[in-house]
């Protein structure tokens, strides 16, 4: 005879996901999404456009930034980004932001008046 009232013990999928994210070693690499993923919402659309996470290396944010005047304002907002995204992400991912000053993708500028690119 099978019994009727048999108790099962469920178990709640985001902990089974938490659980297996954490087994295959995954939480550093979806840390490091979720910041890419909400960079322009906390920074604003013209501090995007000049700036341009690249990785996420023991809690220290690598940013890189096209000019040393974005290096400078970005210096100064900081805390302020670092605050704001541990906040979103709900945990303390960032310890601290590092500035990089590189080049942006050049595909992305457009140089009016000029009929021939010579980058070097």
């Amino acid at each position: 005879m099978i019994k009727k009232n048999k108790k099962r013990d469920f178990e709640k999928i985001g902990s089974i996901l938490e659980r297996t994210i954490k087994n295959l070693g995954l939480e550093h690499q979806i840390e490091k999404e979720m910041i890419f993923q909400v960079w322009k919402d906390v920074v604003g659309e013209e501090i995007n456009k000049h700036t341009k996470p690249l990785s996420l290396q023991k809690k220290m944010l690598v940013v890189e930034v096209d000019s040393p005047t974005w290096n400078n304002e970005l210096n100064l907002q900081k805390k302020g980004i670092k605050k704001k995204i541990n906040q979103i992400i709900g945990k303390n991912v960032i310890k601290d932001i590092y500035l990089k000053i590189g080049s942006r993708d050049v595909s992305s500028y457009w140089f009016p008046n000029c009929d021939f690119y010579r980058f070097n």
